[in-house]
């Protein structure tokens, strides 16, 4: 064929009559054409019967073909859609091909010679007729004409796609018309575009894989129209019923400047859902289950895709759908999965993209977007059915005797998703239960839900939306449930500051307010009055920063005895549980107030019930407890009986009478054993408030078998002398300081025992200091002697004993506890974190003591350590004593000074769970109790929450972490000093290339060889010291080959890294080559002639499997290898000689191995001379697939990997590439083979 100057047709194929006339009656199929390059305006087929070469007769068929549906380099289909017939009328019939647009355009269809012509060797474009050289093109034939007997069958094309979530079909075998099409056909899959034949009548069958058709899940009948394109997905569930999607009029082809895109709703249990991209806003609206959109063309980009609720912008989920690669893509995108999965082996919904060849990309859910509700649930019902309880979630038991009065701390749970809440007795299955919740949460919004009411009233689960789970670190923020079921509304009043709340009706909670750190009592009255219902002591000295919940429960007036009484108690938001006193303290006037300590140290009366006239007033009533005042009636008697506790009151261990007088106040405190008998002892006239700058004190001497003491104080001598056993001293006011108090026998400055009393923070307080316990205790039954000191809203704190202590030495200096960062890993652990002193002075000291101020939603204090410290030999002596949650006090002594910085003390914490940072805040610190004078300096220890592994610190553990280990590791970045804690997984306090595959390995699932952070060791046997005890350098393509051998001790090398020295010339990373068993590894040129490089290989390799070509030495007759570590134990070095080898002498791409291949293969080649090198890989059509290299390279002989993936990172089919070199004039190619 070829072209005619003037004519509508660019080339063309006459077929002379004689010849058709063997084929009259035949029906003509298709015409094939091969071009070289599309062109943009398409192709127009014509085909004509008759007429002559330069006039051809009248058209009896015509086609166009857009250029979206045509391939270069390839044969081009274009089906004949009609009846057309070979004629035997003696005419000849041409097929010409006309191109869509004619200027510049060139089709390069190979030709044939043709009688219109100049010669047999030309090609007419542009109006010009061309020598078919110029062209590089052959002659062959380029036209065809397909013909038949009979009717060709019109086809449908037809793709199928597989998105059942059901886990019954995972995998399926299909079968079409009986005849098995497909064998574990998978969830997510498709098949490119295939034909079937048009009106006739198909059954598509699923079964199980390897069942016979004969067994069928379900049978499928439809059928498709010729020339028409159908996407046909497999839908639907067993609950809601399998079905067969038809889209019709799919598109194949799409737009080489766009994505085109249609979205199909399949996912069985969600609603319709608007499909709204987060910047443009709405794609599609109202989109129902089994439904397509139209198709909608997007510019290559990066989006969000939200799908909610029709109407809604809050998305129910959102995805990544990445299309900056897209252009010229026609796919489908089908929702999937399910929205709320019933069970575990449910898929979750999720996005995913059909490309027309049938290739499936998973678009990434972004479930940073839709933020997780966060959820505390507290149990506030007072009903003694339910004071233990087992919680079922979604059928599922989540809590076991959750019991009455507790909380969790908030927890993350999916927004959206119906969460049906079920309450049992202990023990007792789901089907039992005694009620039911169901509820749903929004994202990103906080919750508290509080088991509410009781079996009168109903049960029911009242939710607080938009909590608070921090607060102000000045103040601490409360809120108020009324979650009391017989009382009526009530007001929330303050002694001092008056109304906080107004009528608080039950079941309703208050707003949140903020209030300073201080000790309040909180009055619950009527509304609109000031009389209260009832009193309690809210102490929030400590409480800055804290968020709480405070819940009214119990019951006004309970019905019986296991009802519980009204009550106020806080949850904090990590959930710990918050007791407040109550205080029944307005007292009526003229009333006579006591206040009731248990100073009783008698095993037996440890804890008892104390009943006033018969009835419980305060069960389970412990030893060195005590009462605020409570009012009592005056000129009356009562009865008051201790009984164990638990015990019914006809048990009773002593009942007391007193009679109390108007007006009066008394300290009544609980003494002696049951040898020397318990008795009441009553101190009349007591005070309830002293000096607001002193701090005001009375001492009880209530140890049973201590004789007379005096009370002294270490630098200012006696100030109560001669105290005898159940003897009360007068008051006297003192300064707010810290104290050593010692008790001697009368008259003698020996102490028999001596207590650190801090009274720093104690201006205004007023306190009964009981001495208690047994000086000489009989068993470990009876407690030691003790100092206790009582105040008058019932708060007890314990003096801390520190017996011997030597007098101080003298002179005058400046001691400071450090600021410090400790680093910790996250979990229910407990730990030591230590506290350092500096600029201790020569003279040194005898005694400490200091405050720790700690947050307790953080950590719970343990206790203390003296091993490894400074005071941990010498006769020391510590310590510790919780004087609130959230504070500890610690002191120490000793028998000799000590003159050296370091360690004071560990303290012993344990983690609650919460993740991030914290503080421990070190105060009122003393050297030798302040005398002589010392100026002491506070400090804070910084704790910071260690993520093991996370060396960029970005809350999670990835494979770049251990890339950014390996190049810390040899110096080609730094990392943060919080990344190099997290990095030094294995803990020895340096990181290696060794931690840097202790973290890949991790990333992998794999087992440890050793103890980390991320665990202990599963492996056999550790991994010991390797030692590198011969090498070889010799020579292998020109170039030097190190080969690691011989390395003893170690089953595995998973490590390693050393320095490599060219000591008679320069040296570059680029000059080195490793290879082994996927390794991964970077080097850092250091000198001019010294490259550092850290090699890591997660699964480990055998030390014959590595090796390390140095390329080119250029004349490098020594190369030596120092500074060589193994697994990050030190090895020794080596050093090899090797002789001088020139580099190659010209370029070569000298081959691929393996060829064939899958999944990879080494492209070795060689460069003279420095230079421009680009190497490509072209597929059989000859378009790129790949660049590997396009850079300026030094001489030298290198290979590189090719691992069947395109420039985009998608992976290849499987055939024949064509790899490239080019480099100044040269040019060679060679052929691989990827076989999958």
């Amino acid at each position: 064929g070829v072209g005619i100057a003037g004519k509508p047709y660019i080339a063309g194929v006459r077929f002379d009559a004689a010849t058709l006339s063997q084929y009259t009656g035949y029906f003509m199929n298709s015409v094939d054409v091969n071009i070289r390059i599309v062109p943009s305006g398409g192709l127009k087929v014509n085909i004509y019967r008759g007429g002559t070469t330069a006039n051809p007769g009248p058209v009896v068929y015509s086609k166009s073909v857009p250029q979206d549906q045509l391939l270069a380099y390839s044969w081009n289909t274009i089906t004949i859609d009609s009846n057309l017939t070979v004629s035997n009328a003696n005419q000849d019939l041409w097929v010409g091909v006309q191109l869509g647009a004619q200027n510049g355009n060139v089709v390069c269809l190979t030709v044939d010679s043709g009688p219109a012509a100049p010669d047999g060797n030309r090609y007419f474009v542009n109006n010009t007729w061309t020598t078919l050289n110029s062209m590089g093109v052959n002659k062959n034939w380029n036209i065809r004409l397909n013909i038949s007997q009979q009717i060709l069958q019109q086809t449908a094309k037809v793709q199928i796609v597989h998105n059942s979530p059901d886990p019954l079909v995972k995998k399926v075998d299909v079968y079409i018309n009986n005849v098995k099409t497909l064998s574990n056909f998978e969830y997510k899959k498709a098949l490119p575009f295939i034909n079937f034949n048009s009106n006739q009548l198909y059954y598509i069958m699923l079964t199980l894989p390897g069942q016979p058709v004969s067994n069928p899940l379900v049978v499928f009948t439809t059928s498709f129209i010729a020339n028409k394109n159908y996407i046909a997905a497999v839908q639907g569930d067993v609950q809601s019923g399998f079905r067969l999607t038809l889209r019709p009029d799919a598109l194949v082809f799409g737009d080489p400047q766009v994505s085109k895109i249609q979205v199909f709703h399949g996912s069985p249990d969600a609603p319709p859902v608007d499909i709204r991209e987060r910047t443009a806003g709405l794609l599609f609206s109202n989109v129902a289950f089994g439904e397509y959109t139209e198709y909608k063309s997007l510019f290559p980009n990066s989006y969000v895709i939200d799908l909610a609720l029709p109407g809604s912008t809050v998305p129910v989920a959102s995805f990544n759908v990445d299309l900056r690669y897209g252009a010229g893509v026609v796919a489908s995108v089908f929702a999937t999965g399910y929205l709320n999965p019933p069970a575990q082996n449910y898929p979750p919904l999720r996005l995913f993209g059909v490309l027309t060849n049938g290739n499936v990309i998973d678009f990434p859910r972004i479930d940073t977007v839709l933020a997780p509700a966060k959820v505390q649930i507290v149990h506030n019902s007072p009903d003694p059915l339910v004071k233990k309880v087992d919680v079922y979630v979604n059928g599922q038991k989540s809590l076991s005797n959750f019991s009455y009065k507790n909380a969790l701390p908030f927890l993350d749970l999916r927004p959206y998703e119906n969460y049906d809440f079920a309450l049992t007795l202990p023990g007792q299955p789901l089907s039992s239960a005694l009620v039911t919740f169901s509820t749903s949460f929004l994202p990103g919004t906080n919750y508290i839900a509080a088991i509410q009411g009781d079996t009168q009233s109903g049960f029911f689960l009242l939710q607080r939306e938009n909590a608070e789970t921090s607060g102000n670190s000045q103040t601490a923020r409360i809120q108020v449930l009324h979650g009391s079921p017989d009382a009526p509304p009530v007001d929330i009043r303050e002694r001092n500051a008056g109304l906080l709340f107004s009528s608080l009706e039950y079941g309703s909670f208050t707003d949140y307010i903020s209030l300073s750190p201080n000790s309040y009592i909180i009055d619950v009255a009527l509304p609109g009055t000031t009389t209260p219902v009832a009193s309690f002591n809210v102490d929030l000295r400590y409480g800055a920063g804290l968020v709480a919940s405070v819940f009214a429960t119990g019951y006004l007036n309970p019905q019986a005895q296991n009802y519980p009484p009204f009550r106020l108690f806080g949850v904090l938001a990590t959930g710990n549980v918050i007791e407040f006193p109550r205080i029944d303290t307005v007292p009526p006037a003229g009333n006579a107030r006591i206040q009731i300590i248990h100073n009783s140290p008698e095993p037996a009366a440890a804890n008892v019930d104390v009943y006033i006239n018969g009835s419980l007033t305060l069960p389970g009533f412990r030893y060195k407890q005590a009462t605020s005042f409570l009012d009592f009636v005056p000129n009356r008697n009562y009865n008051i009986t201790l009984v164990p506790a638990g015990q019914p009151f006809s048990q009773g261990i002593v009942t007391f009478t007193v009679n109390p007088q108007a007006n009066k106040k008394y300290t009544a405190a609980v003494q002696g054993d049951l040898d020397s008998g318990v008795v009441l002892t009553i101190k009349p006239d007591v005070l309830l408030s002293g000096d607001p700058l002193l701090t005001t004190i009375q001492v009880f001497h209530g140890s049973v078998d201590a004789p007379a003491v005096d009370i002294r104080e270490r630098s200012a001598g006696v100030l109560f002398g001669n105290l005898s056993f159940r003897s009360y001293t007068d008051y006297i006011a003192i300064p707010p300081s810290p104290y050593v108090i010692d008790i001697t026998l009368p008259g003698s400055p020996v102490p028999v025992a001596s207590f650190a009393v801090d009274l720093t923070n104690a201006a205004g307080a007023v306190a009964t200091v009981l001495a208690t316990g047994y000086l000489s205790p009989a068993t470990p039954a009876f407690p030691p002697f003790k100092l206790i000191g009582v105040l008058t809203d019932g708060s007890v704190i314990e003096f801390p004993k520190i017996d011997s202590v030597p007098p101080p030495p003298s002179g005058n200096f400046t001691a400071s506890i450090m600021d410090s960062v400790f680093y910790f890993n996250p979990g229910n652990i407990d730990f030591y974190i230590p506290v350092k002193m500096k600029n201790t002075p020569a003279q040194g000291y005898i005694s400490y003591q200091f405050d720790v101020l700690y947050d307790t939603s953080y950590f719970r204090a343990l206790g203390i350590s003296q091993n490894g410290t400074l005071t941990g030999t010498n006769g020391w002596t510590a310590l510790a004593n919780v004087l609130t949650p959230g504070v500890i006090r610690i002191g120490a002594f000793g028998a000799s000074n000590i003159a050296a910085d370091g360690d004071l003390i560990h303290l012993r914490f344990l983690l609650t769970g919460r993740e991030g940072s914290s503080q421990l805040r070190l105060r009122n610190f003393v050297v030798n109790s302040g005398n002589p004078s010392v100026q002491t300096i506070n400090g804070n220890i910084t704790l910071i929450a260690r993520v093991c592994g996370d060396a960029n610190v970005d809350g999670a553990v990835f494979a770049e972490d251990a890339s950014l280990t390996l190049q810390h590791s040899i110096g080609t970045i730094t990392l943060t000093p919080q990344g190099i804690v997290n990095a030094d997984v294995d803990e020895t306090g340096s990181i290696t290339s060794f931690d840097a595959a202790l973290i890949l390995r991790n990333v992998l699932g794999l087992p440890q060889p050793v103890n980390t952070c991320f665990g202990s060791a599963l492996a056999k046997s550790p991994v010991t010291a390797a030692v590198i005890e011969a090498s070889s350098f010799r020579m292998s393509n020109n170039n030097g080959l190190i080969s690691l051998s011989n390395v003893a001790g170690s089953e595995k090398v998973y490590a390693m890294e050393f320095d490599i020295t060219a000591e008679a010339g320069r040296i570059s990373a680029a000059d080195l080559r490793y290879s082994g068993q996927s390794v991964m590894g970077y080097t850092n040129k250091i000198s001019d002639n010294t490259v550092r490089v850290a090699i890591i290989a997660a699964e480990g390799f055998n030390t014959g499997d590595f090796t390390l070509e140095v390329l080119n030495p250029s004349g490098n007759s020594t190369v030596t290898v120092s500074n060589l570590k193994i697994n990050g134990n030190s090895s020794a070095g080596f050093k090899m000689n090797s002789s001088s080898v020139a580099g190659p002498a010209d370029y070569d791409l000298a081959g691929a191995y393996p060829n064939p291949f899958n999944p990879s293969t080494n492209i070795q080649f060689s460069v003279p001379v420095s230079g421009m090198v680009t190497l490509e890989v072209y597929d059989i059509l000859g378009s790129k697939v790949r660049t590997l290299i396009s850079d300026v390279l030094e001489a030298g002989t290198r290979t590189v990997a090719f691992d069947a993936r395109d420039d985009f990172g998608k992976g290849l089919a499987s055939g024949n590439y064509i790899v490239l070199m080019r480099a100044g004039s040269f040019t060679k190619s060679i052929k691989i083979n990827l076989l999958k």
